[in-house]
């Protein structure tokens, strides 16, 4: 993995690994354990997460099943590396496909009970539907199902980061990493 960032000073570097947009989400789930069995095989890792997509979570997603097979995984990869803290990002919504987005905040919604007490949150959603104006992004769909969507100011596509999502993102992550980082 080539790293991203770098201070050679403290020795601390970014590596990003991408994961194939199969939208099969246990692809995914199947993927990131190996990746880090292959990359980093004693743990030589502070912090490490992944992150599902839109295109993971579609109206016919088991979700219950998937959150099911998300927090073995993540039991499993606790139990093999534990020296390593892992983080669980919640799934961005996009601005279109409303049963899609139900079925992504039925996942956040779910993430966000297991895993937010632990201060091992990244709540992207929460961030990026939360406009610059303080509002959040909040809908129905017509079977009455709540949802958020992504913030029109943070995409650039309906789907993909503006470069102040961008920022958005990189600042809701960047805090809980550095969050962890000091309680080492």
């Amino acid at each position: 993995l080539p790293p991203l960032a770098a201070n050679e000073d403290e020795g601390a570097r970014l590596f990003d690994d991408w994961l194939e947009q199969t939208e099969d989400p246990m692809d995914k789930l199947e993927s990131f354990p190996a990746i880090l069995a292959g990359d980093f095989p004693d743990g030589s890792v502070d912090v490490a997460f992944m992150k599902l997509g839109y295109v993971d979570i579609v109206e016919e997603t088991d979700v219950e099943a998937l959150f099911e097979a998300y927090t073995a995984m993540m039991d499993d990869l606790s139990a093999s590396y534990p020296t390593v803290t892992f983080l669980h990002v919640t799934v961005t919504p996009t601005r279109w496909q409303p049963e899609n987005n139900a079925k992504i905040e039925e996942f956040n919604e779910l993430v966000r009970q297991e895993y937010a007490d632990r201060g091992r949150l990244v709540d992207l959603a929460g961030a990026l539907s939360r406009c610059p104006d303080g509002t959040v992004d909040r809908h129905e769909t017509e079977e009455g199902d709540s949802y958020s969507q992504i913030c029109e100011a943070f995409t650039r596509d309906g789907g993909h980061l503006s470069p102040e999502g961008a920022a958005t993102a990189a600042a809701e992550l960047l805090s809980v990493v550095a969050a962890n980082l000091v309680d080492r």
